[in-house]
């Protein structure tokens, strides 16, 4: 997954794209800057990414999670996303921190294993590697990395139209 944020991106957006890319194996971050989201699609695609996270920002802060499905044919927005309500709490990973496995649980599981495009666990086992665990309820997401909490958001899954 190629995870991006808006073109002027708060610190704290930036932190939640490196808490993201830290926690999920085999993704890729690029502060998005003067390009356009089409030109990020088509580089996620040359690198054979199944996806790609934008994060989006209202007042400063990171507000909504939308996902696009890259795929050789034709790239689209999935009908799915996160709406952001509240930040609880978000920390910077440790430079160089990176998950070699990903274990999502919690209500909501399946259709964060959608969103993000992973069929079942991801990475493998790896001792010199962090491990990353996302928990997901219907109201709450968080994300641990070698057993701290980075991240946890007030959340709503939104149908799109």
């Amino acid at each position: 997954m190629l995870i991006t944020t808006s073109k002027k991106p708060s610190l704290s957006s930036k932190k939640l794209a490196r808490v993201l890319f830290a926690a999920i194996p085999g993704s890729s971050l690029e502060f998005r800057g003067k390009r356009s989201l089409e030109r990020l699609m088509l580089k996620a695609k040359k690198s054979k990414m199944a996806r790609l996270c934008a994060i989006y920002q209202k007042n400063g802060e990171p507000c909504q999670l939308r996902f696009m499905r890259i795929s050789e044919g034709e790239c689209s927005w999935l009908g799915d996303s996160i709406s952001i309500r509240k930040v609880f709490r978000l920390k910077m990973p440790k430079r160089g921190q990176k998950a070699a496995s990903l274990r999502i649980a919690g209500s909501m599981s399946g259709k964060l294993r959608r969103l993000f495009g992973i069929s079942s666990q991801a990475g493998q086992e790896c001792r010199e590697k962090a491990e990353a665990a996302v928990k997901s309820s219907a109201s709450r997401l968080s994300v641990m990395l070698d057993g701290e909490k980075m991240l946890e958001l007030g959340v709503r899954y939104v149908k799109q139209r």
